[in-house]
């Protein structure tokens, strides 16, 4: 009981590491998409209304597919933008986003979920927009927080 306590008080504080991870994943930094035109700039301290995530997906002869070591990054990502929205748990196998993605069909390169548009390349690149500009601003906001608040655009 007293272990389901300490989760229930802390859970505003996991709530926000989580929407700070999912942050560091779609900015530049230690990942390795930080040198893109798309992710460069201002992209550093906040997320804009498109980035370009390398490495996501596995090469495919009909359709693309989220390679295993970055499903994880995607579900949380899918998490956190229902977080954010107040949508509870968000459905799907592993989450709507790599549902989407693993379920394109032959030959797509593009989809999209409630919160994502998407499109694949054969090169593993996966380019994401984000639907909700309100959401990611609330991302922003709370990943901003400390260090990332003021934000400096260093050359």
């Amino acid at each position: 009981r007293g272990f389901v306590e300490t989760i229930i008080g802390n859970s505003t504080t996991l709530a926000q590491e989580t929407v700070k991870e999912v942050f560091e994943i779609l900015t530049p930094g230690k990942r390795l998409h930080n040198s893109l035109k798309t992710n460069a700039g201002e992209a550093a301290w906040k997320i804009g209304k498109k980035v370009i995530l390398t490495w996501m997906l596995d090469t495919w002869y009909q359709h693309p597919h989220v390679q295993v070591r970055s499903e994880d990054d995607l579900i949380q990502l899918d998490r956190v933008f229902h977080l954010l929205d107040g949508a509870g748990i968000p459905e799907g196998y592993k989450s709507p986003l790599v549902d989407a993605i693993n379920t394109i069909g032959e030959y797509g390169l593009m989809g999209e979920t409630d919160y994502f548009r998407f499109r694949c390349f054969q090169n593993g690149n996966l380019h994401l927009w984000f639907k909700r500009a309100d959401l990611v601003e609330k991302l922003n906001l709370i990943a901003g927080s400390g260090e990332n608040l003021v934000g400096t655009n260093e050359k």
